[in-house]
């Protein structure tokens, strides 16, 4: 797997520690031949009080690999009275909430600190947990990073991979450690799920074949829009073998003096937590530049970290003029998912600026249940403030509603920029649903 982190930012990040080490026992850490940097997952912590959570930190070497330094590492924290992280055998990377608060945490080796993560330690409770993703159809020996999102009561979503227990109905078929990395062990078919407390994922159905052909990612469509010195592309990269793929990047290039190779960083890129057989996935990629004519380039795969059976295929190059036109943001929910029991329902949302500028404040409306697609006209559920999205950015947006839709059934939307205020490149893409809620 390629964690990118940027050379420049690996240098800022060698400046001594200040926070305190709050490691249940002494360490101190080897000698790491060729570490340029470390990151640490997840880059957003949130933990209950008196809950643990994994962390894990990955080293980027010399010779463009990446290693698990999670074990040998030394683990900080800024203000180890809101969270301690573990140090201890089989414990390392352990952070433990231990009072309301928020902090940070970084790992240190080599004389080189980690970026640091935002560590928040909160007194609520877990309402549920989705997994993902939805389905995994991979081959014997390959690895698929899962994926656990808690929702608490306070209306605050994190990942929550490290949190939960991982479990396998078949371990001779796919094998789970801690953080939800599944290893496919055997040929057939199995489930996992997650746990934690009294709660239980959905399950995740695996499906690991005897591969002939392995994953193969082709960039299949490109749409670009270019004016006022930014260049935004939505890229649609297309899994064309018979297996998963699993963590790999999808790299972008402004103006690249030959054709980009796995190992090559691009200006921009995106992650891809893993893509099915015969599944497309959307990937958006922003470079700021001049006016006039740029050559740009995608490369799927760029970290070289998938088994593919065709290599070549990748690589995806356009030509583009950049105009003086104004530019303009294009806001759109890219994920929006419920939770519900007998009293309440909670919806979550991601919400993109797809476009090319900045916009400011703007509402989002809930339709709890309503049989046809929302307009600004149309008075909602339930309202909500966005203080701002920048171009390329996306935010969380949670509604927690009392649940009507028990018995009868719901059908569900939401609608961005509800009262019609923002000027945007595409006015046909605010509303998402339908959505079937019981």
């Amino acid at each position: 797997m390629r964690y990118f982190i940027p050379l420049l930012l690996l240098v800022a990040c060698t400046s001594p520690q200040t926070g305190d080490s709050s490691a249940d026992t002494d360490t101190s850490t080897q000698e790491i031949d060729g570490l340029l940097g470390i990151l640490v997952l997840p880059e957003r912590v949130v933990v209950p009080v008196g809950e643990e959570i994994q962390l894990n930190a990955t080293g980027l070497l010399e010779d463009r690999k990446s290693a698990d330094l999670t074990a040998v590492v030394d683990w900080y924290t800024d203000n180890s009275s809101v969270a301690t992280i573990s140090a201890g055998f089989d414990a390392e990377g352990r952070l433990t909430g231990a009072s309301v608060g928020q902090t940070t945490a970084w790992a240190s080796a080599n004389g080189i600190d980690s970026v640091p993560v935002s560590v928040e330690v909160i007194d609520a409770q877990l309402l549920g947990l989705t997994v993902g993703p939805e389905s995994i159809e991979t081959a014997v020996g390959q690895t698929v990073q899962l994926s656990a999102q808690a929702a608490y009561s306070d209306g605050t979503r994190a990942d929550a991979a490290g949190l939960v227990q991982w479990f396998t109905g078949d371990g001779e078929v796919a094998q789970i450690a801690s953080g939800g990395v599944l290893t496919a062990s055997g040929l057939g078919q199995t489930t996992v799920h997650a746990t934690h407390g009294d709660l239980t994922s959905a399950d995740i159905p695996v499906t690991v074949v005897d591969a002939s052909q392995g994953a193969d990612l082709v960039v299949t469509g490109t749409d670009v829009e270019a004016s006022g010195g930014i260049i935004l592309l939505t890229v649609v990269v297309e899994n064309q073998g018979d297996v998963g793929a699993s963590d790999f990047y999808v790299d972008g290039y402004l103006d690249p003096t030959g054709t980009p190779e796995a190992g090559d960083y691009g200006e921009d890129y995106q992650l891809v937590d893993y893509l099915g057989p015969g599944e497309e996935t959307l990937v958006t990629l922003i470079f700021e530049t001049d006016s006039g004519p740029h050559s740009v380039a995608i490369l799927a795969d760029s970290g070289g970290d998938v088994d593919e059976g065709d290599e070549t295929n990748n690589v995806e190059s356009l030509n583009v003029t950049v105009v003086d036109e104004s530019p303009l943001p294009n806001i759109e929910v890219t994920y929006f998912d419920y939770l519900s029991d007998d009293e309440s329902i909670y919806y979550a949302l991601d919400i993109r600026n797809n476009g090319t500028l900045d916009v400011g404040a703007f509402k989002v409306e809930l339709y709890v249940d309503l049989g046809f697609e929302p307009t600004p006209d149309d008075v909602g559920d339930q309202v909500i403030n966005i203080s701002g999205l920048h171009a390329g950015e996306t935010k969380q947006a949670d509604f927690l509603v009392e649940n009507t839709c028990l018995y009868t059934g719901c059908t569900s939307w939401v609608l961005v920029d509800s009262y019609g205020n923002i000027e945007e490149s595409n006015e046909d893409d605010n509303a998402q649903g339908p959505m079937s809620v019981d």
